[in-house]
């Protein structure tokens, strides 16, 4: 089972990806935050496989949060959600975040989420 932590902001987007990715029975959202702090502080905790993060969280930079938790003793593999993938590939270009296009689909999502699962973690 992969684990999975939400980062996703507004609660009711964020409720609908819980939701379809419960439809996976490979997959487990264990947490969710709506913030980079709360979202550090969960995996710090709940140490998941996978982090998802919506780059367009009011109030987070998703380049800042995964190079954070690179720093961790626990360090999930990232899967990065966003309406810019372009800028986001380029500002993550030296990190193993995959970047998935919220136009690409919950299939897309799926499969990077998996994607990310084995692959080796920086330190």
């Amino acid at each position: 089972m992969t684990t999975v932590l939400l980062i996703e902001y507004p609660l009711a987007v964020r409720r609908a990806l819980r939701a379809r990715l419960s439809l996976e029975s490979d997959l487990e959202v264990i947490g969710e935050a709506d913030d980079a702090p709360q979202a550090i502080s969960l995996a710090r905790v709940l140490e998941p496989d996978v982090m998802l993060v919506d780059a367009e969280t009011p109030y987070l930079d998703a380049s800042w949060l995964v190079r954070a938790m690179a720093d961790g003793n626990h360090y999930p593999a990232l899967v990065v959600l966003s309406q810019h993938t372009a800028a986001m590939r380029s500002s993550l270009k030296d990190t193993r975040a995959v970047v998935v296009g919220k136009h690409e689909g919950l299939a897309s999502l799926v499969a990077a989420i998996r994607s990310v699962v084995g692959r080796p973690r920086e330190s």
